[in-house]
C-alpha cells in the first residue's frame, strides 16, 4: 500500500472531516480521539484537538488537493472512524458516504461501512471474502489441482482434517537455531498453544503465512496485536490492502464473527499501535501475503530477513498508555 504523507495544512482539513463523523453523536469518545490522534501523528498537522470543527463535505472538497490517492486514503480513515466508537449507525455511514462522493471516491470501505451501519452483516462479510487475500489462493489451488483440490479446501476450512506429514514438516522447524524464521514461527505457535498446518482445528495451510507475518513484524497474538498485524498487513499489501483492517475491525474491535471458529473480541482498537504497523507495512519492498516461497527462507536470520524486507524496528507505541 502506497501511504501518502499529507501536509501539516491537508492533515488539518482531513482532521476537520473525521471530527465531523465523530461528533455525530455527541464529543469524540477514547477511542475516536485515538484515531485523531493518529492522524495529527500522520501529518504533523498544529491546534488543539479538542477545538477542531466539522467542515461540511463540499467544503472539503473544494481545498482538499486533486490526489486521488491522497483523497482515497482520507475516505478509508472516515470510514474507521465511523467504526472507533461500535458499530456505525446509519448517519455515521451517510456522511462517511457523502464525504466520499464529494471527493470523488469510490471506496470499498464505505458500501462495508453502510451494510453494517444497516445491520447487513451477510453482505458485510461477503465483502470481506470477495475481496480476502486468501480467496485468490483457495482458487489457484481448485484450478491446479481439480475436484481434489477443492474438498481438501472444504474439509480444512471446516477445521476437521488432519494431515500428520504436513504437521511433522511444520513441527520440525522447532530443530532450527534460535534466530531464524522458521524457529520463530515454532516459537509463535507453541508459546500461544496455536495448531500447527494439518492439525485438528487449523485450517487451511495457508493461515501460516499470516503467521509468518506476525513472526516477521515481531507482532504477538493478544487482541491489540492481531489488530496492529491486521494494519502492518494493509501496509504491505498490493492488493485491496484494507481489507485486512475491515475483517479484524468486525472480528475484534465490533464483536462481529467474520472468520470462521475465530473467537470474537470487542474495543481492540489502539490507533497509535496501529499507525506505527501501517507506517511500519508501508515501508516494506515485500508482499508476504503474495506467492511466496518462505520454505526456502525459514533456516535465514530473521534479522537479515527483516532488512532485506525492509522492516523496521518496532516502536512499542500504544494510545492505552497515553
Amino acid at each position: 500500500m502506497e501511504l501518502v504523507i499529507p501536509t501539516p495544512e491537508q492533515g488539518l482539513l482531513g482532521l476537520r472531516a473525521l471530527y465531523s463523523v465523530a461528533a455525530i453523536d455527541g464529543p469524540p469518545t477514547p477511542e475516536e480521539g485515538s484515531v485523531l490522534e493518529a492522524g495529527r501523528r500522520l501529518s504533523r498537522a498544529d491546534g488543539d484537538l479538542d477545538l477542531l470543527e466539522a467542515i461540511e463535505p463540499e467544503a472539503l472538497a473544494a481545498a482538499f488537493p486533486q490526489d486521488a490517492h491522497l483523497r482515497w486514503q482520507l475516505t478509508c480513515a472516515l470510514a474507521l472512524m465511523s467504526m472507533a466508537d461500535g458499530e456505525p449507525t446509519p448517519e455515521e455511514a451517510a456522511r462517511v458516504d457523502h464525504f466520499a462522493r464529494a471527493l470523488g471516491v469510490e471506496n470499498d470501505m464505505v458500501g462495508t461501512v453502510r451494510k453494517l451501519a444497516h445491520e447487513q452483516l451477510k453482505l458485510a462479510r461477503l465483502d470481506i471474502y470477495r475481496r480476502f487475500w486468501g480467496r485468490a489462493r483457495i482458487m489457484e489451488k481448485v484450478r491446479t489441482e481439480g475436484w481434489s483440490g477443492f474438498l481438501e479446501t472444504v474439509r480444512a476450512l471446516r477445521r476437521k482434517d488432519e494431515n500428520p506429514e504436513l504437521t511433522a514438516r511444520y513441527r520440525a522447524l522447532g530443530e532450527l537455531p534460535e534466530g531464524t524464521l522458521g524457529r520463530g514461527y515454532f516459537e509463535f505457535i507453541t508459546s500461544n498453544q496455536f495448531s500447527f498446518p494439518g492439525e485438528l482445528g487449523h485450517g487451511p495451510e495457508m493461515i501460516a503465512q499470516h503467521d509468518l507475518a506476525h513472526v516477521l513484524g515481531g507482532y504477538g497474538a493478544t487482541t491489540r496485536e492481531e489488530m496492529a498485524i491486521a494494519f502492518f498487513s494493509a501496509g504491505f499489501r498490493r492488493e485491496n490492502p484494507m481489507t485486512f483492517v475491515l475483517l479484524s475491525m468486525m472480528q475484534l474491535h465490533l464483536g462481529i464473527a467474520t472468520m470462521p471458529g475465530q473467537p470474537v473480541h470487542t474495543g481492540g482498537l489502539d490507533m497509535r499501535m496501529c499507525l506505527e504497523a501501517l507506517q511500519r507495512g508501508a515501508a516494506m519492498t515485500f508482499d508476504p501475503s503474495g506467492p511466496w516461497d518462505y520454505w526456502a527462507v525459514v533456516g535465514q536470520p530473521l534479522e537479515t530477513l527483516r532488512r532485506e524486507y525492509g522492516i523496521g524496528p518496532r516502536q512499542e507505541l500504544s494510545l492505552v498508555e497515553a
